[in-house]
């Protein structure tokens, strides 16, 4: 997925470090808002200063993907739990 246009980044590369292209703190935190309005993901402000690369975003985001919990799964979780509780 091409998220440079969503989030109207334009000319910047993958592996183009974001501190040296000027970032700082006030910007990071409007990009991982972006970020996580655009993506429905939530990211950490510290994930952006961590993964100071595009690249190194997609994968860390991508990573948050395969940690999330199905509601299936936190239902039976659920119910484990009262069972526990129960006993």
């Amino acid at each position: 997925m091409q998220v440079g246009p969503k989030l109207k980044f334009y000319g910047v590369g993958g592996q183009d470090n974001f501190f040296e292209l000027g970032g700082h703190s006030l910007l990071a935190t409007q990009i991982a808002s972006r970020v996580q309005k655009t993506l429905q993901r939530d990211v950490p402000l510290r994930a952006m200063f961590e993964c100071s690369t595009v690249a190194e975003l997609a994968e860390y985001i991508e990573g948050l993907a395969g940690n999330e919990i199905s509601a299936e799964k936190v239902d039976r979780l659920s119910d484990l739990m009262a069972e526990l509780e129960g006993l």
